[in-house]
Formats: structure tokens, sequence, C-alpha cells
């Protein structure tokens, strides 16, 4: 089955300082199946067995903000405490919608994390 998932690389950021976040999640419109009102997002970067987690329910170690669940659009604001230490971290964005059982993987990529040469 070929991966419908779409890569993206983030900027890079530099370790110790406030990730900017991502702005705008959406809107979408996916091919394939009918979309329902989209219930959660959860994004995981990991970096060997280190996992930092966004979510839509308040329990990961950010917060993704639900604009409009009709249109699947979403954001990540400015986040303090990022990602612990330099180096390549994987992650991955997957979406829930109220009529699914299990979550589809729309987002995937890279985020580079420089270390910051004055620690």
């Amino acid at each position: 089955m070929a991966d419908y998932t779409v890569e993206i690389t983030l900027p890079d950021h530099k370790l110790g300082d406030q990730w900017v976040g991502i702005t705008a999640i959406g809107p979408m419109t996916i091919t394939g199946f009918t979309k329902g009102v989209l219930s959660r997002i959860r994004m995981h970067f990991t970096n060997g067995t280190v996992i930092f987690t966004c979510d839509t329910n308040g329990l990961g170690n950010a917060l993704i903000v639900i604009s409009n669940p009709n249109t699947w659009i979403a954001r990540i604001d400015p986040v303090t405490k990022f990602l612990s230490r330099a180096g390549a971290w994987s992650w991955d964005m997957e979406f829930t919608h109220a009529n699914a059982i299990s979550p589809v993987t729309l987002y995937k990529g890279t985020i580079n994390v420089i270390q910051d040469i004055t620690k």
C-alpha cells in the first residue's frame, strides 16, 4: 500500500529557545473517505527513545487548538519548553474525526534541533 502521508520538513529549531508553533493547520479536504467533524489531533516528535507530544486533549507536552472542527482548522501556539536535545527528530500528526474508529496520519516529517553554542 502506498504511503498517503504528506512529508514536511519543519524549519530548524535552536535548542532551549521557544518554538514558534504552527499558526495554521488546515483547512483540509481529504479524498478517499468522508470526513466528519474533527475531534482530536496528536503530534508526536521522537528522537531515539525520547518522545514529545502535542495533543488537543491537553494530556501531551503542548496543546493543539482546533479552531474550526468542521473545516479541520487548528494551530499550535508557541511552546516554551520544547524538544529536549539536539539532533534530528521525526514527527507525525494524526487526526481523528467524530465518526472514526482510529486516527488517520496525514502529515509526517523531520525537524532539526541545533545545539545552542552559548550553553
